[in-house]
């Protein structure tokens, strides 16, 4: 038997994730760490302009400059981010991709003249959402959530700033 958004509603477990409270701590976390790096390196390039750099501190004023504005636009996305409500919204998930990552490099030791090449793969995984009015979207996933879905399944999309943060078959 198929679920139906209808029947998600009258599911024993629709209230417990109505209540469901998912974690921000990470997009928090590397928010922080994206600000930071920011002001650091506005910071740098200012003391480089200042002091460092007697002759010509146009390119490091440049990049303070530059950096400045990144950092502007790092707070204010995650302000941005952090301030919006969190959403709990009926899906159905219409699609899941995997998209595979290669990545090679060779390194060259010449006292021995010996290569050595690695190989690294990586995995992103994305699911097609349809919502209950019939919008569709796609969102990147954690390989955990990726396996405990189906296409299929009926859940909880939890979205915070256009973020799916979490998602939760009835």
């Amino acid at each position: 038997m198929t679920m139906t958004f209808e029947g998600a509603t009258k599911s024993s477990r629709y209230t417990e994730l109505m209540e469901h409270q998912p974690s921000v701590a990470g997009h928090m976390f590397w928010g922080v760490v994206g600000i930071t790096f920011c002001l650091a390196a506005t910071l740098g390039c200012l003391y480089g302009a200042l002091v460092l750099d007697k002759n010509g501190p146009l390119i490091a004023g440049v990049a303070a400059g530059v950096m400045g504005v990144v950092s502007v636009f790092a707070i204010r996305s995650h302000h941005r981010f952090m301030s919006a409500p969190l959403e709990r919204r009926l899906a159905q998930v219409k699609d899941e991709t995997v998209e595979t990552h290669v990545t090679t490099s060779t390194t060259h030791q010449r006292k021995t003249n010996v290569r050595h090449t690695s190989t690294r793969t990586s995995h992103s995984y994305h699911l097609l959402l349809e919502f209950e009015d019939g919008e569709r979207e796609s969102h990147e996933v954690d390989e955990d959530t990726a396996r405990l879905t189906a296409t299929g399944d009926i859940g909880f999309a939890y979205l915070k700033g256009g973020v799916l943060l979490d998602f939760k078959p009835v």
